[in-house]
């Protein structure tokens, strides 16, 4: 009955530090092949929904690292991810994220890469975007400072962002529709890329 008990204890607190982790985590650095329900909620937490011998994921100091493999025959993986505060976000090998809930922070670095697709809606100070590999983002909400970076044939619409300041440089058949309605811009466009204001 000890050794049931203090076994018990044992499990128990292994759990605790696991919460605990889970509560620190401000950034996500996520490598693809995988879908992704991105949640701005109070608990933190992270849900396998389909494929979970395709999915690893770990929390490394304030970063959530996941990483998804393709499997022959298997459907992609999907997974569900809260978070309470997002202050980055980097995706690499085809990840999707659909983002539910309104990101409020006060500074945001995004980084998405090859040929990811990402939608969120933020309400941020300082927003930083990089886009290339033929990804696409979509952003809706308010940014005061907006600085986007797009290329290699990436795609950007923040049609439904609004922002005091925006800087923008396209590069190598980019394309980014963005909301200028009495913001200062500032754009570098070249080979080939167009900003449509």
């Amino acid at each position: 009955m000890k050794i049931w008990l203090l076994n018990t204890f044992m499990l128990l607190s292994v759990a605790l530090m696991a919460q605990s982790k889970m509560n620190n985590f401000t950034e996500i650095e996520i490598d693809g092949p995988v879908i992704i329900e991105l949640v701005a909620g109070e608990q933190p937490g992270v849900t396998i929904l389909k494929g979970e011998n395709q999915v690893n994921w770990e929390v490394n100091g304030e970063a959530l690292v996941i990483m998804a493999r393709y499997r022959k025959n298997q459907d992609t993986p999907e997974v569900r991810v809260t978070v309470t505060q997002l202050e980055a976000l980097e995706t690499t090998g085809s990840v999707i994220i659909n983002g539910q809930g309104v990101f409020a922070t006060r500074n945001l670095d995004l980084t998405i890469s090859s040929q990811s697709i990402v939608a969120l809606e933020v309400d941020v100070e300082d927003l930083d975007a990089e886009v290339e590999s033929q990804s696409i983002l979509t952003l809706s909400g308010n940014a005061d400072d907006f600085d986007l970076s797009l290329d290699t044939q990436s795609i950007v619409n923040a049609e439904d962002l609004k922002s005091g300041v925006i800087n923008v440089q396209a590069n190598h058949q980019s394309v980014a529709t963005i909301n200028t309605n009495g913001a200062k811009l500032t754009k570098q466009v070249s080979n080939q890329s167009l900003v449509v204001e």
